[in-house]
């Protein structure tokens, strides 16, 4: 893949997976960092990337600094070719 290819498809991407994606959910009062990093795994192992990421949106929001959560959703951002936010997640 040529370099303006990379850059053309970084640029377009945000525009064009956004839109397909629900919003974060909220954080259940009852729910640990730890508890929604499994489900996460679970939701990823079963192939339900959107679901992950909802999950794990909001706790990267509260916890930017937990590397394992920004990790995950990265992951997931990138095995559901969202690159700029694998980029965003996955290099912080």
């Amino acid at each position: 893949m040529t370099q303006f290819l990379r850059l053309a498809i970084w640029m377009l991407a945000p525009g064009l997976t956004c839109w397909a994606q629900a919003p974060p959910i909220e954080i259940p009062p009852t729910e640990s960092h730890e508890q929604a990093l499994a489900e996460a795994a679970r939701l990823e192992g079963q192939g339900n990337l959107d679901e992950a990421i909802r999950r794990l949106a909001p706790w990267v929001a509260k916890f930017p600094d937990r590397a394992e959560g920004r990790h995950r959703l990265g992951i997931a951002y990138y095995q559901r070719q969202n690159y700029p936010g694998a980029i965003e997640h996955l290099s912080a």
